[in-house]
């Protein structure tokens, strides 16, 4: 090891080693995301929305594996119906949010 260069040369990665680091980065952003979704710009959603377009068709699986039972969650946390003050029932701030994740589900299809 040299001390004047901290940082070995690496071997190229394998194209299935590349899509697996996607599928990671995919999946933590998509953690990240459920979590503070009002901090998410627009450009980051729609990068991750196209982990489902992804070349690699273990890797649009796997993703679509972890979104799903996150949709379903929001679903049941985001369409409870909630009172304003007037006592009309509205739709919660985050109603829109399942739908918004959902939304990327049939992009595997394209």
């Amino acid at each position: 090891m040299d001390v004047d260069n901290d940082m070995q040369e690496l071997p190229p990665s394998s194209p299935m080693d590349i899509a697996l680091m996607r599928l990671i980065a995919g999946k933590s952003t998509l953690r990240l995301a459920l979590r503070h979704d009002a901090r998410m710009t627009n450009s980051t959603f729609c990068m991750l929305s196209l982990m489902m377009q992804d070349p690699v068709l273990e890797v649009r699986a796997e993703f679509a594996k972890a979104l799903l039972p996150h949709v379903t969650v929001l679903m049941a946390q985001g369409m409870r119906p909630h009172t304003q003050q007037s006592g009309v029932p509205t739709m919660s701030a985050g109603g829109w949010v399942p739908s918004k994740y959902a939304a990327m589900l049939p992009l595997a299809g394209m």
